[in-house]
This record gives C-alpha cells, sequence and structure tokens, in this order.
C-alpha cells in the first residue's frame, strides 16, 4: 500500500516539475526570444501593393498581412496550421448545415393563417366632446398673466447665467495661472530635470531597439502646402543619419506626390524594453517628481 502511495506521489511530482518547467520555458522563451518583423511595399500612380510578416521562435508564431489589388487580408499560423483559414471552414460548415436543416424542419410544419380582426373606431362620446370644446375656449386674463411671470423669470434666468458664466471664466483663468506656476515650479527642481534627461536617455534607447535593422528603398513625397513636406521631411531627418546609405527621402515642394518602393527588417526583444522599464522605474529623481505630479493632481 506504501509502495503504491509512493508511486502516485512520484508521477505526481514529475508532472508538477514538468509543467513548472514549461511555464518557465515559455516565460523565459517570451523575454529572451525576439519578435522578428519584416515587409515591403510598392507605391505608384497605377498600384499600391505591401506586406508585413511578424513572426516569433522559429515561426512558431506567424502573422502575415498582405495589401494587393486594393484588398488587404491578414493570416495567423501557429506550428503552420493557418488558424483563420481553419476558423472560416469551420463557420462556413456551420452555416451549410443550418441552411440544410432549416427547409426540412418547414417542411414538416403547417403554415396556419389566423384572421385578424380590425377593430372598428368607436365615435367620440358627448361628454369628450363637451370637454373638448370647454379646453378650446380661450382664458385671455389668466394667459396673459402667466406670460408676464414668464417673461420675468426668463429675464432673470438669463441675468444668473450670465453671472454664472462669467464668473466660471475667472475661476478657470485664474485656476489655470495657478497651475502653470506650479508647474514651472516643478520643472525648475533639478531632481525633475534630472528625471526628463533619464526618461529622454532611455526612450532613444527604446527607439533604436525597436527601428529596423535593416532598410533599402526610395519614397518621393509632396503635399499641396509646400510648409507641410517640409514640416514631415525635417521630422523625417531626426532619423535619416541611421539609414541614408540604404534609404532615400526625397521632397517635392511644387505638387503633390506619392511614390516609391520600401524593404525592412527588425526584432523587438520583449526583455531587453522591460529591463529599460525597469530602470526608468528604479530611478529615484523620477519616482520622486512622479508622486509629486500624482500629488499636485489630487490636489
Amino acid at each position: 500500500m506504501l509502495h503504491i502511495i509512493g508511486v502516485i506521489l512520484k508521477i505526481l511530482g514529475i508532472i508538477l516539475l514538468v509543467s513548472v518547467g514549461m511555464i518557465l520555458f515559455l516565460l523565459v522563451s517570451i523575454l529572451l526570444v525576439p519578435i522578428e518583423y519584416g515587409g515591403c511595399g510598392e507605391k505608384t500612380e497605377s498600384k499600391m501593393e505591401g506586406k508585413l510578416v511578424v513572426s516569433w521562435f522559429l515561426h512558431l508564431l506567424h502573422i502575415q498581412m498582405v495589401y494587393k489589388e486594393e484588398k488587404a487580408t491578414t493570416e495567423v499560423y501557429v506550428l503552420g496550421i493557418p488558424v483563420l483559414a481553419l476558423k472560416n471552414r469551420i463557420q462556413s460548415r456551420r452555416k451549410r448545415k443550418k441552411r440544410q436543416e432549416k427547409p426540412a424542419k418547414e417542411s414538416h410544419k403547417s403554415v396556419e393563417r389566423e384572421k385578424i380582426e380590425i377593430p372598428t373606431r368607436q365615435s367620440p362620446t358627448v361628454q369628450e366632446e363637451k370637454m373638448e370644446k370647454l379646453n378650446k375656449t380661450p382664458l385671455r386674463d389668466n394667459e396673459s398673466k402667466t406670460e408676464r411671470q414668464e417673461k420675468k423669470t426668463k429675464k432673470e434666468k438669463k441675468e444668473k447665467k450670465k453671472r454664472a458664466g462669467w464668473k466660471k471664466i475667472r475661476l478657470t483663468i485664474q485656476s489655470f495661472c495657478d497651475n502653470m506656476k506650479k508647474w514651472h515650479q516643478l520643472i525648475q527642481e533639478e531632481d525633475t530635470k534630472i528625471a526628463i534627461r533619464e526618461l529622454i536617455r532611455q526612450f532613444k534607447i527604446v527607439i533604436r531597439h525597436i527601428l529596423p535593422v535593416k532598410i533599402k528603398g526610395k519614397i518621393v513625397f509632396g503635399f499641396e502646402d509646400p510648409a507641410t513636406t517640409g514640416y514631415l521631411a525635417g521630422m523625417a531627418g531626426i532619423f535619416y543619419p541611421i539609414y541614408q546609405k540604404h534609404f532615400q527621402l526625397i521632397p517635392v515642394f511644387h505638387e503633390k506626390i506619392l511614390e516609391g518602393n520600401i524593404k525592412f527588417r527588425g526584432r523587438i526583444c520583449l526583455g531587453y524594453v522591460l529591463l529599460h522599464g525597469w530602470k526608468i522605474y528604479r530611478k529615484e529623481e523620477i519616482r520622486k517628481t512622479y508622486d509629486k505630479i500624482r500629488h499636485k493632481e489630487e490636489a
């Protein structure tokens, strides 16, 4: 008996260890195995095509999005099995079965038509007619008094609304000025300056990690307003030194145009992003600044 209990406990222990090991393996793989992504696209006057692929863990999970001939399609593969296509097949089979079952059920049922009696309209009674006539008789004296009272009440309400509106505007301006003073004082503090510098530094590191490792192509763009074209070119110029050898951005200021082709590939490691998020959380100056901001919002 004890031997049997010992064997059962040993089997349960092995199952527990295997399940814990599988969970740990999954967590470590989610944190350390990078998510790879890539894509390509082409835009001309006559056509626009594009493709985006995201995969994880040797294509264990694979997502593919394609845009072609003004149609967008998405497919998710798990262990090479197309999940969305399989789901659509199952749904189509269920619909076919329902369509086949409906005529069979209707053939067994007998349709009976019931005659609906339309209720005849009854003529109004004499008392109702008298009441209507009495209600229609004008009461000029009472109406004139009520009209005067209504005019007075409307004027009083308008005056009250105007006073309340001016009071609200004054209070909102005052509260806005007070908040601006508080925020200015907070920004001038040394802890806040250190926190902002650290946030910018960590943000730059994460952005560099997320951006594509390899990119090739050429994009020619222009808008109706040349100022918009210049603004967008300036924004894109922030990242242009990274890709200047393999990627070209050509702004056109005299016409509206968007043409080009692009190919890119990159990866995102979730553990790396979380590590820098943890560094932001552990920074003492950032936590102090966050606490001050929270207390000010509560106040």
